[in-house]
């Protein structure tokens, strides 16, 4: 009986990323979801049901239309997520006829993208960031924030790494979104803030020796070398920190390098020894 079972989703033009909740908390639905179906034998069939459910809310609706509606449009709320839709055709005869379902994706904004630090120096910084998993609504670019402000134009869709300028010693807070060709998710969501500590000069700092004789009433052991080792960071990943120290010129033996590192969200203190064979490590 069936012959053609479609649909298609359309965007409400009025409904935005901010206004999705109307007062009282109710939801208001994104978009629509059309439904068109023909039959081949009308005067046979009694009346249409049709199912639906998303894949977010697995609750079955349901409508019973006349055999002279061939057609329904359905509110689509749940954004990134599908709909199963299914039409019974009922017969005179009271028998059920039912059909392969549809599967109809609903789109929505992009993810956000995922925000890493690749290289400081003294003057620049480097960010890279991820490619968003898409919705349906194509990415046509990036935007950086810096301290919350927009920083330069759109970067090119095909772009994931800027090279920012910045100052030594100072804290920058980055953050980019993904921008897409919708008036309606015309940006993904922020990515989280990265903070971006810059580093000082990579200038060695000149070595003093506090010599002392044994007898001395002073506790330094003799030849205590006071000096400041410069680093540089490589790379940070959500994964791991690579740090780098090939600027630093020793000028009497050195018998291992000690990395000390403090988590700021537990405030756990963590220490390990590097051979001297090695100027850059991982953590």
């Amino acid at each position: 009986l069936l012959r053609s079972f479609q649909a298609n989703f359309e965007f409400h033009h009025n409904v935005t990323k901010e206004n999705t909740i109307q007062q009282r908390n109710e939801v208001k639905p994104l978009g629509k979801i059309n439904v068109h179906w023909t039959v081949s034998n009308i005067e046979s069939v009694s009346h249409f049901i049709l199912q639906w459910h998303s894949s977010k809310d697995l609750r079955i609706q349901q409508r019973a239309l006349n055999n002279n509606e061939p057609s329904f449009t359905i509110d689509a709320r749940d954004e990134k997520h599908f709909y199963i839709i299914e039409i019974i055709i009922v017969t005179h005869d009271g028998i059920k006829h039912q059909y392969e379902p549809l599967k109809m994706p609903i789109p929505g904004e992009p993810d956000a993208p995922k925000l890493w630090l690749v290289k400081t120096s003294d003057s620049s910084f480097i960010v890279e960031w991820s490619e968003p998993k898409s919705y349906g609504i194509p990415v046509i670019g990036f935007q950086l924030y810096i301290e919350g402000k927009q920083a330069g134009d759109t970067i090119a869709v095909n772009l994931h790494r800027a090279e920012i300028p910045s100052n030594i010693n100072r804290t920058y807070q980055v953050s980019v979104c993904a921008i897409t060709n919708n008036p309606e998710r015309s940006r993904s969501a922020m990515s989280h803030t990265l903070s971006v500590l810059t580093t000082p000069p990579t200038n060695p700092i000149p070595t003093m020796y506090h010599n002392h004789h044994d007898n001395s009433s002073k506790s330094f052991h003799r030849n205590i070398v006071v000096r400041t080792i410069p680093i540089q960071i490589e790379s940070i990943t959500e994964e791991k920190l690579q740090i780098d120290w090939t600027s630093f010129l020793p000028t009497i033996e050195i018998r291992a390098y000690y990395i000390h590192n403090t988590c700021l969200n537990n405030g756990e203190i963590q220490t390990i020894q590097i051979s001297t064979r090695h100027r850059n490590a991982v953590r």
